[in-house]
């Protein structure tokens, strides 16, 4: 990936020299095409996802937390979130050691799951959201912004009686 990531990058400069490319690895999806126990499916994920489960298909066995965050060089948070996503999820894509819902950066080891089956063909592995503290600012916000919208609408609204 990294490979037909800098041939672009090279291409893309070669052709626009006056313009920058940045990556959002967050924005994208990917369908992945895999054949798991026999089926196969066609799986939309992220790019972050679809890594993830890259290293899987180049390896043999388990791997822990670090060496796949290190393989696809993303941070703790995210890395928590990819792996959460694909092996606590609805779709079970990868089996873990220790407790089924959460990710423990130091002593879980993660394989990819040979038994797994879903009557669906095509389906989409939704990103984790782990961060409560990210939820509440957000809602926040849109408390907010809806206190502006209400108090522009009753100012409205008296306006329109006083006359």
């Amino acid at each position: 990936m990294r490979d037909a990531k800098s041939t672009f990058d090279a291409w893309y400069k070669e052709k626009h020299s006056h313009r920058i490319l940045s990556w959002v690895y967050t924005l994208g999806d990917v369908i992945v095409k895999g054949s798991l126990s026999g089926r196969t499916y066609n799986m939309t994920m992220t790019a972050f996802q679809a890594m993830a489960l890259l290293e899987f298909n180049c390896r043999n066995g388990t791997m822990t937390f670090q060496d796949i965050c290190g393989q696809i060089s993303i941070d703790e948070p995210t890395g928590k979130r990819v792996l959460h996503s694909l092996a606590c999820g609805k779709y079970r894509l990868l089996k873990k050691t220790g407790h089924d819902r959460t990710i423990s950066c130091k002593s879980d080891r993660f394989q990819s799951n040979a038994s797994f089956y879903s009557k669906l063909k095509r389906f989409l592995v939704q990103m984790s959201t782990l961060d409560a503290d990210f939820k509440k600012k957000i809602d926040v916000e849109i408390q907010q912004q809806r206190g502006f919208s209400i108090d522009a609408t009753i100012v409205r609204i008296l306006k329109a009686r006083k006359r």
